[in-house]
């Protein structure tokens, strides 16, 4: 399996997603926005560099002006999982439960197969 950096765009509205739809009482505590991306980037860099020996970046959120709809935040969580996925205990990490919780909420409205309705097929893996 390749994986790779996703951007700093998919990041960003991944975190926007949680600021505008999530309740924060549920995320870690004492956890900004800038540090709630951080945990998802540092994952993300975790995974590639236990691939490829990559370095991590310091994160600052930019508040995501562009509605993203409820189906490409389901793509963006499955792009990241993928991405982030190469640690033997990612799925036990802070940045896994986070995009569970985000997945979480926006799958309400889609059937558990929304991986096959066009509006998913049609959205993009990583925002550019």
């Amino acid at each position: 399996m390749s994986a790779f950096i996703v951007s700093k765009k998919t990041i960003d509205a991944l975190v926007t997603f949680l600021f505008k739809r999530i309740d924060l009482n549920n995320l870690p505590k004492n956890k900004g926005l800038d540090q709630i991306g951080q945990i998802l980037i540092n994952e993300n860099y975790r995974s590639v560099n236990y691939r490829y020996d990559d370095n991590e970046l310091p994160f600052k959120y930019k508040f995501n002006q562009c509605l993203v709809s409820d189906i490409q935040i389901l793509c963006l969580c499955n792009c990241y999982n993928y991405q982030s996925c190469e640690t033997d205990y990612y799925k036990k990490t802070k940045a896994a439960k986070l995009i569970n919780i985000i997945r979480e909420v926006a799958s309400e409205a889609f059937p558990e197969n929304y991986e096959h309705l066009p509006e998913y097929l049609n959205s993009e893996w990583d925002l550019r």
